[in-house]
């Protein structure tokens, strides 16, 4: 009777132990889902999240990122035809661009991040390449969702 009870209670601590950490983990999975991100349009690899950007600026379009974010950016191999990506909030794709190198000789009418142009650890998210004058369409960076993010992790600049 008394060894019956210690393994009742043995597989109870288990069985406690066990929800705790996929509670643990759910939540985790949740904030994740619930912050701000770049991703890859080919296959929605996370490329840049809240953890690299030091802050944001909603009036240039500006990520201050960290150097594990820039280095993320600096890794990519972006065709002479870009590299597109979404910028999400939670599971919302806020607007789409495309990564772009300088000595692309396409012009492009979305929202561009330049990889060879950052500077101080800033990426500037900017209309079209090789000027604003090729940008088509709304421009869906002036977003009050993006802002109020970055404010309520006091990244806004």
């Amino acid at each position: 009777m008394n060894r019956s009870i210690l393994l009742s209670i043995a597989v109870l601590i288990i069985i406690s132990l066990i929800i705790g950490l996929w509670f643990i983990l759910y939540l985790q999975s949740l904030s994740t889902k619930q912050g701000f991100g770049i991703y890859l349009a080919e296959n929605d690899k996370l490329i840049i999240s809240d953890k690299e950007i030091i802050s944001y600026n909603d009036l240039s379009y500006e990520l201050e990122l960290t150097d594990e974010g820039v280095d993320r950016i600096k890794a990519l191999d972006v065709p002479m035809s870009g590299k597109p990506f979404a910028a999400k909030l939670g599971e919302k794709t806020i607007y789409e661009g495309s990564f772009w190198v300088p000595w692309s000789s396409q012009s492009y009418s979305g929202i561009v991040i330049n990889i060879l142009s950052i500077q101080n650890n800033n990426i500037k998210l900017e209309q079209g390449y090789p000027s604003s004058s090729f940008f088509e369409g709304a421009d869906l960076r002036d977003n009050s969702e993006l802002s109020n993010h970055f404010r309520s992790l006091q990244k806004l600049r």
